[in-house]
């Protein structure tokens, strides 16, 4: 009989697993599941070492069933981006209580961890905006744009 030494150290801060962006799915809508998916295949996909995607290990997380990156994550995370929701942001027409709860994250991610950057695109920029003191008033007139936009970030955002 003998005895097994470890010789490794298997503690969770020395694994290299954690999502280095994490994506706030902000809208349950059943046909949006597709970008998640494409936006999840991109990610897998394109994890080929050598070709930068190394430093993009992305997280998918549904804010909406109130879904957020843990304490251990957000150690490690460098981002987190919260797209557009068929939700609204202010509170006297918010009728969903996850809403409240992804204020509540915003505001704790940034005073906790302010190595993260957080991109908000549509009500994530409206979210992001209210979380932290601002306000967003309902459009009294004009339209609502729905469109592509190409988004680069750059090392010097990190």
């Amino acid at each position: 009989m003998f005895a097994v030494q470890p010789t490794t150290d298997f503690s969770l801060d020395k694994l290299d697993f954690y999502p280095k962006i994490a994506f706030l799915n902000t809208d349950g809508r059943p046909h949006l599941d597709m970008l998640t998916e494409t936006l999840f295949m991109g990610q897998y996909l394109g994890s080929t070492p050598g070709n930068g995607s190394d430093i993009e290990r992305w997280g998918f997380y549904n804010a909406y069933d109130f879904k957020f990156p843990s304490e251990s994550e957000l150690k490690y995370i460098n981002a987190i981006i919260i797209p557009g929701s068929d939700q609204s942001v202010r509170e006297a027409d918010n009728k969903v209580s996850w809403v409240s709860a992804l204020k509540s994250f915003i505001l704790r991610v940034y005073n906790d961890h302010p190595h993260v950057k957080i991109l908000g695109v549509g009500f994530g920029s409206q979210i992001t905006a209210e979380a932290l003191g601002g306000t967003v008033e309902k459009m009294n007139f004009g339209r609502i744009f729905i469109g592509k936009e190409s988004i680069e970030m750059r090392k010097e955002f990190f």
